[in-house]
C-alpha cells in the first residue's frame, strides 16, 4: 500500500494484520515526511532483509530511491525503541513472532513503508 502526504509533518502510522481466526496484531510507526515538499517527487520503495541468530536480529534496509535515502525508522513489534539507522540490530527478550516494520524517507519528503512477519526462537 502506497501514501502521499500532502505536506511536510508527523504521522502515525498503524499496520494492522489479521489472520483467519480473527487474531490481529499492529505495528506501529511515527513518522516525518521532509522537505522541501514536492508532489511529482517518486517516494522510495521499502524493503529490508532479516538475520537472526537466536534472540539476537539484524534488520539492513535495502529501501531504494532515486535520490537515495534520507532517514530510516524501524519498529521491531515487540515495544521497544525504534531505531534511526540503514541497520538496526536488536535483541528480542523473549522468542516469538513479530511484525518488524521499516518507514524509509527520501529528501524531498516521500515516504515508503514495508512490514514482514519476524519469527525468532531461542
Amino acid at each position: 500500500m502506497d501514501h502521499t502526504y500532502d505536506s511536510q509533518g508527523t504521522y502515525t502510522v498503524v499496520l494492522t494484520v489479521t489472520d483467519d481466526h480473527n487474531n490481529s496484531t499492529s505495528a506501529t510507526l511515527s513518522l516525518t515526511t521532509g522537505g522541501p515538499f514536492r508532489a511529482t517527487n517518486t517516494p522510495p520503495t521499502a524493503d529490508f532483509t532479516t538475520s537472526c541468530s537466536g534472540l539476537n536480529c539484524t534488520f539492513t534496509s535495502t529501501s531504494t530511491d532515486d535520490a537515495g535515502i534520507a532517514a530510516w525508522q524501524w519498529s521491531t513489534g515487540d515495544g521497544a525503541a525504534a531505531g534511526t539507522k540503514a541497520v538496526h540490530v536488536h535483541r528480542y527478550a523473549t522468542a516469538g513472532t513479530f511484525l518488524v516494520m521499516l518507514a524509509v524517507r527520501d529528501g524531498q519528503g516521500g515516504v515508503g513503508v514495508v512490514a514482514e512477519w519476524v519469527t525468532v526462537t531461542p
